[in-house]
Formats: structure tokens, C-alpha cells, sequence
């Protein structure tokens, strides 16, 4: 029997020794994995922040443009009535400051139409960045809201300038026809019309570029607030796991130290 006991002690003793062994790896494993995704929270999070502020700037450019092209298309609007007014079927070569208004209101609609653009894409790769962080927010609540109310907002804010980047297109068409003697009367109530409607476009593209900045500011802080209570839970959950493996460790180191006691006592 003696053999016997000699062989179980030794076995106990071997597997404690080999399971405490484990549960110390486990430990150091579960602290490096926290460790690793914490790092990967901390980093995305802030590229994410970092891109929400590029897109926050870049819509206020965008306002700004749709601000300069309202006035513009009001302007060309007055510059054109006035011109047909006074001057009835001449045609308007001579309208320097029609053809710079013009110009000047095309390249603002088109500038706000590629701002609206750029914060869309942009806003495809925040979106990617999200789900990353979303990804590792295990228990934590996830409000995906905001973001889907931003990119709603990029959407119709797109579609809207397309549809004013047209009605200019048929403004110039307008004016083209008038420099030309033909149907000025009528090209210039057609472009009081179109000014109108412009008008009524942009503002529609200000409301849903003020909504958009609205949610910039919520989803930052929503952003920033994710983030933390992820890290916080993780560790959380880091110190169950490594209380769990320790007291399995103990365990083992118990089951070790009956092996010693079987050794000792053959």
C-alpha cells in the first residue's frame, strides 16, 4: 500500500503544482488581454473624436458656403430684374457683375455640395471606428441613435444640394438665353422662380446641417462616455476573472500540499 500512497501523493502533489502553474499564467493572460483592449478602446475612441472634430469644422464650412450662396442667388435674382427692367431686350454681355455673381454662386453651391461629400465619407469611417468600440462594450448599453441620425442627416443634406446644384444648372441656362435675346421676360421670372426655390433648398440643407452639428456634439460625448464605461467594465471584469482563477489557485495549491503531506507520512 505504501507504493500506492507514495503514487497518489505524488500525483496530487504533481497536478496542484501544475494547476496553480496554470491559474498564474491565466491571471497574466486575462491582464494582458484587458491590457490590449483597453489600448484598443483608448486609441479608436480618440480617432473617433479626432474625426467627429474634422467633420464639426468642416460643417460649419458648410454652412457657411450655404449662408454666401443664399445671398448670392438673392442677389442675382435683384441684379437680374433690375437689368431686364431698365433694359428690356438688351442683352446682358455687358452685366459684368451678373456674370460674377453667377459665378460666384456656382462655386458656392458646389463648394458646400463637396464639403457635404467629404463629412459623408468621413462620416462612413467613423462609422467603421464605432463598431470597433462597440464591439468591446460587452454588457455596457450601446446607443447607435445619434450616429444613425447623423448619417440620415448627411443623406438628405446630399440629396438636397444635388437637387440645388440642378436648379443653378437651369439658372445658367436661363441666363444664357437672355444674353441671347431670347425669351428675356420670361427667363427672368423663370429665374425669380428658380432664386426662390434655391432659396428654399438651402435653407433646408442649413436645417439639416444645424440638426447634424446638433448630433456632432451628442455623439462625441456619447462616444467619449462609451469609452470610459468600457474601460471600467473591462477592468471590472478583469478583477472577477483573476479572484475566480485565484481561488481556483488555491484550491490547487491545497490539493498540492495534501500530495507533500501523503509523500511525508509514507
Amino acid at each position: 500500500m505504501t507504493w500506492l500512497k507514495r503514487t497518489v501523493g505524488l500525483l496530487a502533489m504533481l497536478l496542484g503544482i501544475l494547476g496553480a502553474a496554470a491559474c498564474l499564467l491565466g491571471i497574466v493572460q486575462a491582464w494582458s488581454l484587458r491590457g490590449q483592449v483597453d489600448e484598443l478602446v483608448a486609441v479608436v475612441a480618440v480617432k473617433v473624436d479626432g474625426a467627429l472634430a474634422k467633420v464639426e469644422g468642416h460643417s460649419q464650412n458648410a454652412n457657411l458656403y450655404i449662408s454666401e450662396a443664399q445671398d448670392s442667388v438673392r442677389e442675382l435674382n435683384a441684379r437680374v430684374k433690375s437689368r431686364v427692367a431698365q433694359s428690356r431686350d438688351v442683352p446682358l454681355e455687358e452685366a459684368a457683375d451678373i456674370d460674377q455673381i453667377e459665378r460666384q454662386l456656382y462655386a458656392r453651391v458646389q463648394l458646400a455640395r463637396d464639403v457635404i461629400g467629404f463629412v459623408g465619407s468621413t462620416l462612413d469611417l467613423v462609422e467603421q471606428l464605432s463598431s470597433v468600440v462597440q464591439s468591446a462594450s460587452l454588457f455596457v448599453k450601446k446607443d447607435t441613435r445619434t450616429m444613425e441620425d447623423l448619417v440620415a442627416d448627411v443623406r438628405d443634406g446630399k440629396r438636397e444640394m444635388r437637387r440645388t446644384s440642378e436648379l443653378v444648372e437651369e439658372v445658367t441656362t436661363a441666363l444664357a438665353e437672355i444674353r441671347e435675346h431670347r425669351d428675356v421676360e420670361e427667363n427672368a421670372k423663370r429665374i425669380t422662380t428658380l432664386s426662390a426655390v434655391i432659396d428654399t433648398s438651402l435653407t433646408k440643407v442649413k436645417q439639416h446641417a444645424e440638426s447634424f452639428d446638433q448630433g456632432v456634439v451628442k455623439t462625441r460625448a456619447t462616444f467619449t462616455d462609451l469609452a470610459t464605461r468600457i474601460r471600467q467594465r473591462l477592468l471590472m471584469l478583469t478583477l472577477v476573472i483573476t479572484l475566480i482563477i485565484v481561488w481556483i489557485a488555491v484550491a490547487q495549491l491545497a490539493l498540492a500540499v495534501i500530495g507533500w503531506r501523503l509523500l511525508r507520512r509514507v
